[in-house]
């Protein structure tokens, strides 16, 4: 079966990724001591993402700005409550947001 490569993004303005169990610091210092991180990641209302597949994270929004993770999906899309809490508050889930559990091996220091 091929594989295919999909690009997310992140766009701290929307969400800040600063979980102190999951976020973007933490994720760091994990790939750092073990080589690699897992995380769950929304891909939107994508739902062709396979386990396997190859995935790239842009970072968006504020400066530093570009490409800070590459990883594989290690599950198929699987809905969830959505990640933004407002929209979480009023019962949205698969229609605004699926997700993939990613293993990243690469995750960038980027100052902001």
């Amino acid at each position: 079966m091929e594989k295919k490569c999909w690009l997310l993004t992140w766009n701290q303005v929307r969400w800040p990724w600063n979980d102190k169990l999951d976020g973007y610091k933490e994720m760091i210092q994990e790939i750092g001591q073990v080589g690699k991180a897992f995380s769950k990641w929304t891909c939107g209302v994508n739902k062709s993402i396979k386990a396997g597949d190859r995935v790239f994270m842009i970072k968006l929004g504020s400066e530093p700005r570009g490409i800070i993770a590459s990883g594989m999906a290690i599950t198929d899309v699987f809905e969830g409550t959505h990640w933004d809490a407002e929209k979480e508050s009023l019962g949205k889930k698969q229609e605004e947001s699926t997700y993939s559990l990613i293993k990243s091996w690469i995750l960038k220091r980027m100052l902001y």
